[in-house]
């Protein structure tokens, strides 16, 4: 029975212990979380509608041009296409918009 009590106290010493670890966890999270949101607050504010009116504008060019031009056996392909410029498109864009350039880096 003293063996028993002797774990039950290092067993409670150790969930005391990670209890505490995981709440200092939880706070660091908290307010590395709380800084990261204002950020995308921001970011969202200033880029969100210029991107969806640009998306907007490119993906009815696209779709008219699909439906309208494109034979129907070559439409994925037509698409998939569109998709990847875009996606180059908004990459080329967020890079610009974020400093980062290769001659920064070295490259």
């Amino acid at each position: 029975s003293e063996a028993f009590d002797r774990f039950n106290l290092e067993k409670r010493g150790r969930i005391g212990y990670h209890e505490l670890n995981v709440r200092a966890l939880g706070f660091a999270l908290s307010v590395w979380w709380a800084a990261k949101w204002a950020a995308l607050r921001r970011k969202l504010a200033a880029e969100l509608l210029p991107t969806l009116v640009r998306g907007n504008a490119y993906w009815t060019v696209v779709q008219t041009v699909n439906f309208r031009f494109v034979p129907p056996q070559c439409m994925v392909l037509f698409g998939n296409l569109a998709s990847c410029v875009w996606t180059t498109y908004l990459c080329i864009v967020a890079n610009r918009a974020a400093g980062d350039s290769p001659h920064e880096h070295g490259r």
